[in-house]
């Protein structure tokens, strides 16, 4: 019987030190990939929605959410092309871009070198 009564104690005894645990299990999450501006559906549609416009020259999304698009220089101030541009983005429900309309430059890649063109205009689109 006290052998009975001995087993019962342990398992009374375990039984409470393993309810007093109330660690949770650790959950580790999976790192989610940030998607990048330039390769977002929506913002692929709108690029090429823009490029069609008559005026743009070429455009392209920077991995800082920017649309560079180049247009010839007339002088004239552009941000308001630049606003326009933002509406007909609209549509397309990009990620966040803010547009920079830049001087055309034939002789040089939009890519390389764009931080060194000249600004025309500009337009930090509200979606």
């Amino acid at each position: 019987m006290k052998e009975v009564n001995c087993c019962l104690v342990i398992i009374l005894i375990c039984t409470l030190f393993s309810c007093g645990n109330t660690e949770k299990p650790k959950v580790t999450k999976a790192i989610e990939k940030v998607e990048k501006p330039s390769e977002n559906a929506n913002n692929l549609r709108a690029l090429k929605e823009i490029k069609t416009e008559s005026k743009i020259k070429n455009a392209f999304i920077s991995d800082d959410s920017i649309l560079y698009v180049e247009v010839l220089d007339d002088g004239t101030s552009r941000d308001g092309y630049a606003d326009y541009l933002c509406q007909v983005l609209l549509d397309f429900k990009p990620i966040n871009l803010e547009i920079k309309v830049i001087k055309y430059e034939p002789k040089k890649e939009l890519k390389n070198g764009v931080f060194n063109r000249i600004i025309l205009g500009e337009s930090n689109c509200k979606y």
